[in-house]
């Protein structure tokens, strides 16, 4: 017969394997989608290029956003552009934060000492400069 003890001691094993399991999965989709979110950004690079050295002749160009095709006028299209790449570095922001602090959680819970510890700064915004 099993002891109490050693039942509880491998329920809470699993649970906190578990727990690790998940939050190493999350880091991995965080950083799926940070090669996502690059993606687009360097698309975006790559069409405000063009539109700065004048390559379109046309007066409207074809975008596509949101799975579907718009043709917009060029400063409409840039003023989109411009948008989202704002859009998609906050995103690409937050992302890294929270791969840090469910990095963090996974050494606590492994019982390791974070090696970044004291490292968490973030800089200053011109805002605050003033």
């Amino acid at each position: 017969m099993m002891d109490l003890n050693t039942n509880a001691t491998t329920l809470a094993l699993v649970e906190k394997l578990a727990e690790v399991e998940y939050l190493g999965e999350s880091i991995l989709t965080k950083k799926q989608m940070l090669i996502d979110y690059d993606r687009r950004r360097h698309s975006n690079r790559e069409m405000l290029g063009v539109i700065r050295r004048n390559e379109v002749k046309e007066e409207k160009v074809w975008l596509c956003t949101a799975d579907c095709f718009i043709k917009a006028p060029i400063p409409v299209v840039k003023d989109l552009i411009l948008k989202e790449q704002e859009f998609i570095s906050k995103e690409i922001e937050e992302a890294r934060k929270e791969m840090k602090t469910l990095n963090a959680k996974i050494n606590s819970l492994e019982g390791e000492r974070d090696i970044f510890e004291g490292f968490n700064l973030t800089p200053l915004s011109s805002a605050e400069f003033i």
